[in-house]
């Protein structure tokens, strides 16, 4: 881990401590329980964090159920339990690491993606490469 992801994982747990920033709250998130209020970091999301009604710290790992062609829906899922601030930074930045190396760079444009924005298809001269939604339309002609 470098100095800068030590840094963005302290920034993601002092946000939540204040409820300012860069976090977004959400209201609607697949395999949160009641009583938990959730908070993604990054774009794309990196992370989630929660507090709970109970004061529990909440860790977990983004992913993305597609429920039909044009229906994302975001979900939890491997949340570890913290007491303390310091009990969830290591895990936090496990998480957003992990998160991360799944991460792939679009054949076309080069952007950086979560697997949810990319399919692995064909491309024009043989092989199969990870494209990005907006390229599979613009450059493969594919609608979703």
């Amino acid at each position: 881990m470098t100095d800068e992801d030590d840094e963005q994982a302290e920034d993601y747990l002092t946000w939540l401590e204040r409820f300012s920033g860069e976090g977004q709250l959400l209201e609607h998130l697949a395999g949160a329980e009641p009583g938990q209020t959730w908070c993604s970091y990054g774009d794309p999301i990196e992370v989630l964090v929660a507090y709970t009604e109970d004061s529990r710290l909440l860790v977990g790992r983004p992913g993305v159920q597609w429920n039909g062609p044009a229906w994302p829906k975001l979900h939890v899922s491997k949340i570890v339990e913290a007491k303390t601030r310091a009990d969830a930074l290591p895990a936090v930045k496990r998480i957003r690491r992990n998160r991360l190396r799944t991460f792939r760079r679009c054949y076309y444009c080069n952007e950086l993606n979560p697997p949810e924005w990319f399919e692995r298809t064909a491309v024009p001269g043989g092989g199969t490469e990870v494209v990005c939604h907006s390229c599979c339309g613009s450059k493969l002609g594919m609608v979703f």
